[in-house]
């Protein structure tokens, strides 16, 4: 019988000693006939015997050290938290990039507004279930002007949708029966996001969103001048955030002082 690894002899009879490698010592707590003992099971005994981590003796004063324990595998990364930041990004994104829009975030009191040139569509943000079913629903008055179509100062949404994470689908579904058939539902598909993420590429969130249902209209007006407020409003938060970087670079720098 050979070792299957050197092509070496077996040595040991099964019964008194185990059978094992002839390059290798069998260590004394090996049972007799437990299986054969190659020597890859300590790779220091393929290097001369004056390297063998157990030269002084069977196992060595520290062990086989040759043999490195196996790296345990690295835990499961908890899923990134999604935020209504992510939601109204992947939104802009895709109104501006994707459909070539004007849009802007926190506009008199929607969370994302857009002005396709032809009609004004309002997206609310949702991200928890107690604030999509009871927070929508306390704005009866909101959603009363909005079903009579225009406003009076300026025009209402020509559509209204709910952006909500995929988990809040059906709630979005029950809310949008109860407040106005018409509304529409985009979903952010978090399973999506979360691969993207741990596999370090470039979140383009609007990659994750998907129409579940269409807006239906509202009405047939549309306001103009919808696109030079939306403008002022971009430009306002521009500036806002050029500040903010300012503000901080002069920080940095006094602090070297």
């Amino acid at each position: 019988m050979s070792c299957k690894n050197c092509g070496g002899d077996m040595i040991g009879d099964g019964y008194t000693t185990p059978i094992h490698c002839e390059r290798i010592e069998a260590p004394a707590d090996h049972e007799p006939d437990a299986d054969p003992i190659y020597c890859e099971e300590y790779p220091c005994h393929l290097l001369p015997k004056e390297e063998w981590c157990d030269h002084s003796g069977a196992g060595g004063f520290m062990g086989h050290t040759c043999i490195q324990p196996k790296p345990k595998p690295k835990p499961k990364p908890k899923p990134v938290k999604v935020t209504a930041f992510e939601l109204k990004l992947a939104l802009l994104e895709y109104y501006r990039f994707g459909s070539q829009c004007v849009a802007v975030d926190e506009f008199n009191g929607a969370d994302v507004i857009a002005d396709t040139g032809k009609e004004i569509i309002e997206i609310e943000v949702k991200v928890d279930k107690g604030d999509l079913r009871r927070g929508e629903l306390k704005k009866q008055r909101k959603h009363a002007l909005y079903n009579q179509g225009s406003g009076f100062a300026q025009c209402h949404p020509n559509k209204f949708m709910f952006c909500v994470p995929t988990e809040l689908i059906e709630v979005a579904r029950e809310v949008v029966a109860e407040l106005n058939p018409k509304y529409g539902i985009i979903a952010f598909d978090t399973d999506q996001f979360q691969r993207v993420i741990e596999a370090g590429h470039v979140p383009y969130t609007r990659k994750c969103l998907c129409v579940i249902k269409r807006a239906g209209r509202l009405h047939t007006n549309y306001a103009p001048q919808m696109q030079r407020l939306i403008a002022k409003r971009a430009s306002t938060k521009l500036i806002t955030l050029m500040q903010k970087q300012q503000e901080k670079k002069i920080h940095d720098y006094r602090s070297t002082l």
